[in-house]
């Protein structure tokens, strides 16, 4: 029996999750987690820029960038 798997889509998906926990876990101190941080830079860089184009641009659509904002909005680091 082989240990892991031969797929190299799967093993980049898990790569990726791994790094998705680190940037996480080094974040974790200013209540952040990495997608919320490259919003957040996304939204710096790309301002002003609608709900809509800010989706698009990190690849979310609409209705989970709407959650995500509110997540940020109700710590204070956006307004409305």
């Amino acid at each position: 029996m082989m240990n892991g798997t031969p797929c190299n889509c799967m093993k980049l998906r898990r790569a990726s999750l791994a790094i998705t926990r680190m940037y996480d876990h080094f974040l974790s101190p200013v209540e952040l987690t990495i997608n919320q941080f490259s919003i957040l830079m996304n939204t710096h860089y790309h301002a002003p820029i609608s709900v809509s184009d800010l989706a698009s641009q990190v690849g979310l659509d609409r209705t989970t960038m709407v959650r995500n904002l509110k997540s940020i909005e109700k710590q204070g680091l956006i307004i409305d």
